[in-house]
């Protein structure tokens, strides 16, 4: 799978790509899951394909499940 071949110049850009897979299916922590490991390599990837990433990353969290506590515990 090229997301977890680290040689691939393709790699990040397919991280991403199955993050919007997951998150189309509803999976926005597995989503953020990836995402966060193509933001790890920042320095490895162009630009604009770290912004798409952290883009997305914002949009994930916001519709991503809060864990909330009922009754106040």
């Amino acid at each position: 799978v090229v997301a977890y071949d680290r040689r691939s110049p393709w790699r990040y850009h397919a991280l991403i790509e199955i993050a919007a897979i997951a998150a189309q299916k509803g999976d926005f922590t597995t989503a953020r899951g990836h995402l966060a490991e193509a933001m790890k390599a920042k320095d490895n990837m162009p630009g604009s394909l770290y912004e798409k990433a952290r883009t997305l990353d914002r949009v994930y969290a916001y519709k991503e499940p809060k864990s909330s506590s009922k009754n106040g515990s």
